[in-house]
This record gives structure tokens, C-alpha cells and sequence, in this order.
């Protein structure tokens, strides 16, 4: 399995470079709940799943929430747009997403 370097954006969408694969992030507050919206680019190996772990983290950059996400059916050098969903209630400064698990096709 690849190595994919993990990504972060705030609640006002600013990402924090220079992340490769993943880019154009919003990161927002629902009723209960935080949505992360980005894309994911694709290396050299195509998968038939990518598993994605969401954290939300508080100002001092301590996980108060996680969630999850996937990308299915992806192919060599995709661009896909993903999300990823957790059940959260109050404040946070950002979120980051990283790859769990994936299973190459």
C-alpha cells in the first residue's frame, strides 16, 4: 500500500500546503456535526477502495472528534472529489484527513 501524507484545513477552508494528493478543502460545521469536502489526485496504483480517517482538532491541535470518509474505484492519476462526516457539537480550529486503510485493485 502507498504511503499517502495526510492534509488539513481549517473551518474557513484555508489549507495548509503542501499536500500532493489531497487539495481544495472545506472543512464545516453542521447541526451536530463536521463536513470535510476536498479532492483526492491519485498516485501510480489504481484501488478498488481508499479508506479515509477525518480528526478534528481544537486549537492546541488535540483530536476532539473523528470521523471517516472513502474513495472508491480510483484509478492512476484521479482527481476525485471525496467527503468525510463526524458527529461533533462545538468549537475546533481545523481538520485533517489521512488515509486508513486501502485495498489496490
Amino acid at each position: 500500500m502507498e504511503s499517502i501524507p495526510a492534509a488539513h484545513a481549517d473551518p474557513a477552508g484555508t489549507i495548509t500546503p503542501p499536500m500532493q494528493s489531497f487539495s481544495n478543502f472545506t472543512c464545516t460545521a453542521g447541526i451536530g456535526s463536521v463536513l470535510l469536502i476536498g479532492q483526492f489526485t491519485n498516485g501510480d496504483t489504481p484501488y478498488k477502495v481508499i479508506f479515509l480517517k477525518m480528526l478534528v482538532l481544537d486549537k492546541n491541535g488535540h483530536v476532539i472528534a473523528t470521523g471517516s470518509g472513502n474513495i472508491p474505484n480510483i484509478t492512476p492519476h484521479e482527481t476525485t472529489t471525496f467527503n468525510a462526516i463526524t458527529r461533533f457539537s462545538g468549537d475546533f480550529s481545523s481538520c485533517t484527513v489521512q488515509v486508513d486503510s486501502a485495498i489496490p485493485k
